[in-house]
């Protein structure tokens, strides 16, 4: 049988608090502070960190689902709930979504061969991730 501790000091008076496992360091882009709104409104807590690590904050994998659920409306990004325990903080995720929105942003369409006169174009899925299609191309440039 398993055996695990309660902190008695987690709960007061029916309120969840928080207490840092590190040194606070506040967002400072815009999407920081949109990660953290979405992880303050998800885990009842405040005083997040950009470094505080999402499990270790009150997330569960129920959690995860509302947070990836989330950060879908707010941010338009659709993202594979494994991301959530690939890049745990607000920091990696911010930095994760602002390459994603520019990576949108700036290539909408990718031209998986260049070599021909008779170009293919992939249009990617729901969000633009061009890498979907990177193996694809690999074969392409061997066959006109």
């Amino acid at each position: 049988m398993v055996r695990s501790t309660i902190n008695k000091n987690v709960f007061i008076l029916g309120k969840k608090l928080y207490h840092p496992t590190g040194d606070y360091i506040a967002p400072k882009t815009k999407i920081e502070k949109k990660v953290v709104t979405i992880w303050g409104e998800i885990l009842k807590i405040q005083g997040i960190g950009i470094t505080n690590i999402f499990f270790e904050s009150g997330g569960n994998s129920l959690k995860a689902l509302e947070l990836v659920s989330k950060i879908r409306e707010r941010i338009n990004i659709q993202l594979p709930l494994r991301f959530i325990f690939q890049k745990p903080t607000i920091a990696e995720m911010a930095s994760y979504l602002h390459t994603s929105l520019q990576t949108i942003k700036t290539e909408p369409i990718t031209v998986l061969n260049k070599v021909t006169s008779r170009n293919i174009f992939c249009f990617t899925p729901i969000i633009g991730y061009g890498t979907v299609f990177s193996e694809l191309a690999s074969y392409i440039d061997s066959h006109t």
